[in-house]
This record gives C-alpha cells, structure tokens and sequence, in this order.
C-alpha cells in the first residue's frame, strides 16, 4: 500500500492535466506494485525498487527542472526522444513555500526511523513517530502542486 500510494503521488506531482493519461498510470501503477511484490517475495526488493524509480525519477528531474536548474534538456549530454523532450520542458507551478516542510518532515521521518531501528524501544515510539512525520511529508508533497483533476460536482438544478 505504501508503495502504491509513493506511485500515486509521484503521478500527481507529474503535473499532468489529461485525465486519461492520469488513470491509466494510476492503474499502471496499482497493477505494478501487485505484481512487483509477487515477483519479489519476501526475500527481495528488486522489482518494487525498480518500479518506484520508473516513478520517482521524472518526478525528480521536473522538480529539479522546477526548483533548481531550470530547463534540463541543454543541459543533458544526449538527445532525449521527442515525447521525453516535451514532458520535461514543461513549466509545473510548484508551491515553492511547502518545499522545506516536505524535506524536512521526511527528514526528519528516516531519523526517528533510524532511532527506531537502532534503540528497538519495545512501545515501538520512534516508528510511530515516524510514521507521523512520514504522513506530514505527503500532506505537504500533495500540496506542492494544486490538483488538476476535474471536478466532480455534479450541476445544481434551480
């Protein structure tokens, strides 16, 4: 479920607008967990982690894009395919105020986590800590880009 909801985030920082393209990743995506986890059992991670970087390295580069370098494109040493090109020369309107508090709260989420991991406190406090801060971080990373989704009010009637 974690996984899912890491993809499912990364689809809405993508910033894309057509509602089709939206579900048809957030099904890929969905369906991609399922499978990956079966694939990998118990014993391994190497199919999830795989998975989560097709998520999370485009969303990377867009914020970098975003945030840091500006366009990406003059500055890679190869030519990127025409789809690739202008998906991230796109100009994404990223809140620029919610960016400390992402970083910081997961942060401070994988410190509390790696407490957790070291003490093993028998309550069990630093991982549920964690997990507050870890939730926090995906409050504030949703609410780094408004939603484009449509709205699903329906007309009222007079």
């Amino acid at each position: 479920m974690t996984e899912t909801y890491v993809c499912l985030l990364c689809i809405h920082l993508m910033g894309l607008r057509h509602e089709d393209t939206m579900m048809f990743l957030r099904y890929t995506a969905f369906a991609g967990c399922w499978v990956a986890k079966l694939a990998d059992g118990w014993g391994s991670v190497l199919y999830e982690l795989v998975l989560l970087l097709g998520f999370t390295v485009p969303v990377g580069m867009l914020i970098m894009q975003g945030l840091v370098t500006g366009p990406l494109t003059p500055l890679l040493p190869f030519k990127l395919p025409l789809g690739l090109h202008k998906f991230l020369d796109r100009k994404v309107s990223y809140d620029v105020t919610m960016a400390p508090h992402a970083v910081g709260s997961v942060v401070l989420g994988v410190i509390l986590f790696g407490l957790e991991l070291t003490m093993d406190t028998q309550l069990r406090v630093f991982n549920a800590l964690a997990h507050c801060a870890f939730g926090a971080a995906a409050y504030c990373l949703w609410k780094f880009l408004p939603c484009f989704d449509k709205s699903d009010e329906l007309p009222g009637f007079r």
